[in-house]
């Protein structure tokens, strides 16, 4: 549930700034020019640019989540399947990458599930838990391998997500050449014998 006066108009007001302007230049008076809506009101509302950026991370995780579901859910080899979950995942990103590269200037611990202590303990199960469970298919059905599929799951997610993000923003690479890299060379790491990657060739930079 929104806080009083997030609603969706903001917070895609917010997404808008932040992709033209970067984090540094996310303010509540570009947001409220934006929204086409008074500073003053949003002040009055107690809005953030924390609050903001939270709200853009929750949307953007239901998107990642239901995103995958259709993935989960077709009949598919669950190699097939894997191969879309790690393309959706590239997509979501893709959408996200002025929120997601914001995010990781300030730290990563969104992604992040905490103890009981606070210390950061692993990836959050919402973002690993489509790649394990596809997986654990493909272990059943013959199409991948994983001894441990928590563990692969979760390198998947992070050797594909963050090296999207760095080759999109740093290296300038192409979106659909930067997804079909990485995904090549991830699914050649869990992929059965005989089950090898149907994306493009990877290239040289």
């Amino acid at each position: 549930m929104r806080m009083a006066g997030l609603n969706d108009s903001v917070v895609s007001a917010a997404g808008r700034v932040l992709s033209e302007h970067g984090f540094r230049g996310l303010t509540l008076d570009r947001v409220a020019a934006a929204a086409d809506i008074s500073r003053a009101t949003l002040h009055r509302h107690g809005m953030t640019i924390a609050a903001l950026t939270g709200a853009m991370v929750r949307d953007a995780t239901a998107e990642y989540r239901d995103a995958m579901w259709p993935v989960l859910t077709d009949p598919a080899p669950a190699r097939t399947r894997l191969e879309r979950a790690l393309r959706t995942l590239c997509e979501v990103a893709e959408r996200h990458l002025a929120l997601l590269l914001a995010v990781s200037a300030q730290g990563d611990s969104v992604f992040h599930e905490s103890d009981a202590d606070g210390d950061e303990v692993g990836t959050q199960a919402i973002f690993i838990g489509p790649l394990e469970r596809l997986l654990r298919d493909g272990v059943l059905d013959g199409t991948l391998r994983s001894a441990d599929p928590h563990r692969d799951a979760t390198l998947l997610f992070n050797v594909v997500g963050w090296s999207y993000m760095h080759l999109r923003a740093r290296h300038h690479w192409q979106a659909e050449q930067a997804a079909d890299d990485l995904i090549s060379l991830a699914l050649r790491g869990v992929a059965a014998p005989g089950e090898a990657p149907t994306t493009g060739q990877r290239r040289t930079e």
